[in-house]
């Protein structure tokens, strides 16, 4: 079978899209206006162990959680200086696969919706040193069973095929980040967001290449030639993506929430068992 009609398969070789991330376009809303985002962010404030009282956001985007964590001595760490204009605690530019902390500087590290984005020479020592620098506590969240080809762009100056958020890889079971972290237990697991459904590999393959509809959002850029131009076909190519939309609309589906958050504690922690905090109201 054709290697682009699965689009649950992860492709680490595809190029990190740096530049995506400098967009400001990308940083000034704010997510929490997001009702889903908003119960996403009291659930991981609701996860954090009582007795935590240091945490590190690695990836932390324009401080969408770190910024609601002002009762711990929190730092967010961003590869890019655009997001970090906006948190309002201590704020660090690095990179995840090498953290300017030294071993168990913090007592809880989250990294929330970016390990999706890694490439694969970054993805295995940025798990390596998000374990190193935690005391005792990882919260991770990371897209939930996502089919990476559904928002998948083409560009319509090089033609090439990319995803349209810079995501490299999905996680398909809860087991599969418990299993990164070899030297922590998983504690808590949660699901949240909106119900995602997807096409069948098959009507998706039909959608793209047939009928020329590829996923399309305004701050999309190509990480190849770097053009913001999305490939759309015209009539009467469309016409058979509209055909295969009706009849992928009669289909069982089976949805899945969008987000997949854990708490691990690392193997052998001294001290009391660990309570949750309740999440704040809305």
């Amino acid at each position: 079978m054709h290697k682009e009609i699965r689009p649950d398969t992860a492709d680490t070789t595809r190029p990190d899209n740096v530049r995506l991330y400098d967009q400001d376009a990308l940083w000034v809303r704010s997510y929490l206006d997001d009702p889903h985002y908003r119960t996403k962010a009291r659930l991981v404030r609701g996860m954090i162990p009582e007795g935590a009282q240091s945490i590190l956001d690695v990836a932390c985007g324009n401080g969408a959680i770190a910024n609601l964590l002002k009762d711990y001595w929190t730092v967010g760490g961003d590869r890019s200086l655009t997001p970090l204009r906006h948190v309002t605690g201590p704020a660090v530019q690095l990179s995840a696969d090498s953290l300017p902390f030294p071993d168990r500087a913090f007592d809880l590290v989250m990294c929330h919706q970016a390990l999706e984005h890694f490439s694969e020479a970054v993805f295995h020592p940025a798990i390596h040193e998000l374990a190193r620098v935690a005391r005792r506590y990882l919260l991770i969240s990371v897209p939930y069973r996502e089919r990476l080809a559904q928002q998948d762009a083409r560009c319509a100056d090089c033609r090439h095929i990319y995803h349209v958020w810079g995501h490299l890889r999905s996680f398909r079971r809860v087991r599969e980040v418990r299993n990164l972290f070899p030297g922590f237990e998983l504690r808590i697991h949660a699901f949240c967001g909106p119900e995602n459904s997807y096409m069948t590999p098959q009507g998706l393959w039909i959608r793209q290449r047939l009928g020329g509809r590829w996923a399309v959002t305004p701050t999309a850029l190509c990480p190849k030639c770097g053009s913001r131009s999305q490939f759309a076909a015209g009539f009467p190519r469309r016409a058979i993506a509209a055909v295969v939309d009706r009849i992928e609309d009669r289909l069982p589906r089976v949805p899945a929430f969008w987000w997949l958050v854990c708490l691990l504690e690392r193997t052998g922690a001294s001290g009391d068992s660990i309570v949750a905090r309740q999440p704040l109201a809305p």
